[in-house]
């Protein structure tokens, strides 16, 4: 277990994290294949240990956007299956085979490189459909139909899946749009007439508002629902599962100063304090860390009072104006659960989303990983650089 230096830590309750996994597979994704998305080191949370707890759950598998990341799993998880989303290099695929790593195929360039490629263990592949998100794969059904055809004759490649993504399940106001790309998707997958092992284009929004469509899948892709992020859809979507938050982004107060009123801080001099006796206080956390200047004027707890954050965030610190004094060493909780510190709160002040955010949290903050409220792992990557 790692140690720290700098009292600025996220707080990961991985227990949360299995029992939200588990609660997608057993009421919605049941006898189908799931996959866990954890892209962006598991959304910012660190894929060693999410990815251990997705292989003490009943999901079945885990899908990454590079061969970095996928290389980096196969380090800790010899036999988890593992699939690469996005497009890998034509001169990586016999690395991918090596590793027992799936990718996807999504234009013929990297179906002709694959057909060069010296594969000596099985390649398997799942093909990219393009129905609408129009930012890789197949779009026209006469070049995937090519593509599976010049697949089927190499050897030691297996065509196991094929998939797509819906660029607008969030979105209620244009379910013409997502019924067109499941409606396309199906039309492929129909056409191709080939046995598909693994047919999925269902991400959290999807499989959560639109699974009467799906019957013709196979697998499904959630992402943010696992990580507690239920709030991005309306509550009717989710209210039937049990879904946990999974972490709290947590400092402490390193000083302290009581100012008259007309002092400036922090860079530009963009806030004043407003009377005397106004207590401000400094936080180790900045935009270096993935904590944007936009954070400006949210809150933050410390103690069960709320403090605003004033001025300019930098690049290490930031400053908090509190109605009553507290002191150097009080924890502080800068997202959480409660109405003011939460992560969509802090998405809306930064005009995001809360994916955005999480994945911004560098290495300088490590993450205390807690099962039933005990700390089980601790890692600081900077000690690793």
């Amino acid at each position: 277990m790692d140690k720290y230096y700098r009292n600025t830590w996220m707080e990961v309750y991985l227990d949360n994290f299995l029992n939200n996994v588990n609660e997608v597979k057993e009421h919605i994704c049941k006898d189908k294949f799931m996959y866990c998305v954890v892209k962006g080191n598991a959304y910012g949370f660190g894929d060693r240990q999410i990815v251990g707890m997705v292989e003490k759950s009943e999901a079945d598998g885990v899908a990454v956007a590079t061969l970095d990341c996928a290389l980096t799993i196969r380090k800790y998880y010899p036999n988890i299956h593992i699939l690469v989303l996005g497009i890998i290099g034509p001169e990586y695929y016999e690395i991918a085979s090596e590793n027992n790593i799936r990718v996807c195929v999504a234009n013929q360039y990297g179906v002709d490189a694959i057909k060069k490629s010296k594969l000596t263990k099985p390649l398997h592949i799942h093909l990219k459909i393009n129905t609408g998100m129009n930012r890789i794969g197949f779009r026209k059904l006469e070049q995937a139909q090519k593509a599976l055809n010049d697949l089927k004759k190499v050897a030691n490649v297996d065509i196991e899946g094929i998939f797509s993504h819906i660029a607008t399940a969030e979105d209620d106001d244009k379910l013409d749009y997502t019924l067109m790309q499941i409606n396309t998707f199906k039309k492929f997958v129909t056409e191709l007439n080939y046995p598909f092992k693994l047919i999925h284009i269902s991400n959290s929004a999807t499989t959560l508002k639109y699974d009467q469509y799906l019957d013709f899948i196979t697998a499904y892709r959630p992402g943010f629902i696992i990580y507690g992020l239920k709030e991005i859809l309306p509550a009717k979507y989710s209210a039937d599962l049990n879904i946990k938050s999974i972490f709290k982004l947590k400092s402490s107060v390193v000083h302290t100063e009581v100012y008259e009123k007309g002092a400036k801080i922090s860079y530009s001099n963009n806030y004043t304090t407003q009377k005397d006796n106004e207590f401000i206080a400094t936080i180790p956390l900045g935009y270096a860390d993935g904590f944007r200047r936009s954070e400006s004027s949210t809150k933050i707890l410390c103690k069960n009072q709320v403090g605003t954050i004033v001025g300019n965030v930098c690049m290490d610190t930031f400053m908090v104006r509190f109605d009553k004094p507290v002191n150097i060493g009080d924890e502080v909780t800068i997202i959480g659960n409660d109405e003011f510190t939460n992560i969509f709160k802090k998405a809306e002040s930064a005009q995001t989303i809360p994916q955005e955010l999480l994945v911004q949290f560098g290495m300088r903050v490590p993450r205390k990983y807690y099962i039933n409220n005990e700390l089980v792992d601790l890692q600081n990557d900077l000690l690793h650089k």
